[in-house]
């Protein structure tokens, strides 16, 4: 049997970014360059996984031209790093965004739960 899946990463300024569970790369944040601070696998061996729901930090930031009102994003999205699930991979002193509560996501059936166990459980039950 082999895995299927992918790495979400949060980076010491909040930035999401995705990986998927094979690649081979350093992992740096695309959006910033700064170091990734947190990580959490999603399994999609055997079904689409579940996914963090993270809390955003700061909303993306997007301008627009006055003349023909293309917009331009000028700054990322940002999240804070969940304390409760996923890895953290520095120190809490390092990050520059708070860490904060997180729910999980079924990505089957896009239902949101509190905890990992509660995901599971409904999984389950059908």
């Amino acid at each position: 049997m082999s895995y299927e899946g992918y790495t979400v990463y949060l980076c010491c300024n909040g930035h999401r970014n995705y990986y998927d569970a094979y690649d081979d790369t350093s992992v740096e944040c695309e959006d910033c360059g700064a170091a990734a601070a947190w990580r959490y696998d999603v399994d999609q061996t055997n079904d689409s996984g579940m996914e963090p729901v993270l809390v955003e930090h700061k909303p993306a930031k997007t301008e627009h031209c006055p003349t023909c009102g293309h917009g331009k994003q000028v700054a990322e999205q940002r999240f804070e790093l969940p304390e409760n699930a996923g890895v953290l991979l520095v120190h809490q002193e390092s990050l520059n965004v708070p860490l904060g509560p997180v729910k999980f996501r079924d990505n089957d059936s896009d239902k949101v739960f509190d905890t990992e166990d509660a995901v599971q459980e409904h999984k389950y039950r059908k």
